[in-house]
């Protein structure tokens, strides 16, 4: 009889071990989507979006400057050129 007592002791933690990793990780995703969320509502930096159709020519050089710099002094979270 010792052997099955031990059989289900072992089983029961077992249990307790895969039902305690069952939380772990299910707890550990809802913590990581809340800090998602919260990243996403304080990320409010524009996004700059300049348009250029073909080559860059020396009169659209300065162009491409002024915008890069003024992304870079709004902080901008990205700057899209297209």
């Amino acid at each position: 009889m010792k052997i099955v007592e031990m059989i289900i002791f072992k089983s029961r933690i077992l249990k307790r071990i895969l039902i305690l990793g069952i939380f772990v990780v299910c707890f550990c995703t809802v913590l990581e989507t809340a800090m998602l969320e919260g990243e996403v509502e304080n990320s409010q930096a524009p996004v700059y979006i300049v348009p250029i159709k073909g080559e860059i020519e020396r009169g659209l050089v300065h162009f491409v400057r002024r915008s890069v710099r003024e992304a870079e002094k709004n902080k901008a979270k990205a700057l899209i050129i297209h």
